[in-house]
């Protein structure tokens, strides 16, 4: 079945890669045949999943950086080019989750969740974009909790209340998500901006 989804000699990015979500979806992608790119904070975490992908036969290389830092960010996908010769996929899955009451929310914690969550999903596509531009067709993805999309039971109202910035990072991501969908299709590059998918997180 992975040949009819073969990635072979593709670059893929993947953000948030040393847990969650982010492990299987990169596990998956060098599965899949790609040199998988693994972006976290925790180089040790990032290694373990390494070492696991390589096990199974795959290709995986660590970038550790702080994705609050925009200079690391642009720093770390410029070496990615210089080293491996392009990048054909960038997955920003990388976020935070915080269900703290809009009442009891501290505007650091408002601020690191954004920086995170939006900040650095605009600045990690904003620069694969420009490699990718420059290299041919490629594809961008990014992820973000669907918690306030949904029909979990939780209305706009009662999700704001129990988690604002979650909530408004999860807005900002799905908005972030179709405009570079939007600038892409007019720079001629495939970029989907995705359903929701129910998960576990």
């Amino acid at each position: 079945m992975l040949e009819l989804f073969s990635l072979k000699d593709k670059v893929a990015i993947i953000t948030g890669a040393s847990r969650g979500l982010g492990r299987p979806m990169a596990k998956g992608l060098a599965a899949a045949g790609a040199h998988t790119v693994l972006v976290a904070r925790d180089a040790v975490k990032l290694a373990e999943v390494r070492d696991e992908i390589v096990a199974a036969g795959g290709q995986a290389t660590v970038l550790a950086l702080d994705l609050t830092d925009e200079a690391a960010i642009r720093a770390g996908v410029r070496r990615i080019h210089a080293e491996l010769g392009r990048i054909d996929i960038s997955v920003n899955n990388a976020g935070i989750i915080n269900w703290q009451p809009v009442l009891d929310s501290d505007i650091d914690d408002f601020d690191r969740i954004m920086d995170t969550n939006v900040r650095a999903t605009f600045i990690m596509a904003q620069e694969c974009a420009a490699v990718m531009q420059a290299g041919g067709a490629s594809n961008a993805l990014a992820v973000s909790s669907g918690g306030v999309f949904s029909d979990s039971g939780l209305s706009p109202v009662v999700a704001v209340l129990n988690g604002s910035a979650t909530v408004v990072a999860g807005c900002g991501t799905a908005a972030l998500c179709a405009a570079v969908t939007t600038a892409a299709a007019a720079a001629g590059l495939p970029c989907v901006c995705g359903p929701h998918v129910p998960s576990a997180l």
